[in-house]
C-alpha cells in the first residue's frame, strides 16, 4: 500500500512539473507585415547625405542598411534611388 501511495505521489508531482500545452500564435491578418515597404537610406556618395525613398523587398532594405517607413513616403518621391 505504501508503494502504491508513492507511486501515485510521484506520478502527480512528475504531471505537476511537466511543461504547459502551448497555445498556439493567433496572427491577425492586418498584424501581417507584406515583404515590401517603403525604405529609406542613404546612397553611397548622396548628394549631402540625402536619403533616397524607394519601395523594395524588406530583406533587400536591410541589406542596404535602410529603414522601412511608413508607405506615404514613396508617394512623394522624396528621393531618387541609385
Amino acid at each position: 500500500m505504501r508503494t502504491f501511495a508513492t507511486t501515485i505521489a510521484l506520478l502527480l508531482l512528475a504531471g505537476a512539473c511537466g511543461t504547459p500545452q502551448r497555445r498556439p500564435v493567433e496572427v491577425e491578418d492586418d498584424q501581417l507585415e507584406s515583404e515590401t515597404c517603403c525604405c529609406r537610406w542613404t546612397p553611397i556618395g548622396a548628394d549631402k547625405g540625402r536619403p533616397s525613398y524607394e519601395e523594395i523587398n524588406r530583406m533587400e532594405c536591410s541589406e542596404r542598411q535602410g529603414e522601412c517607413m511608413a508607405a506615404s513616403n514613396c508617394a512623394g518621391d522624396q528621393g531618387s534611388a541609385l
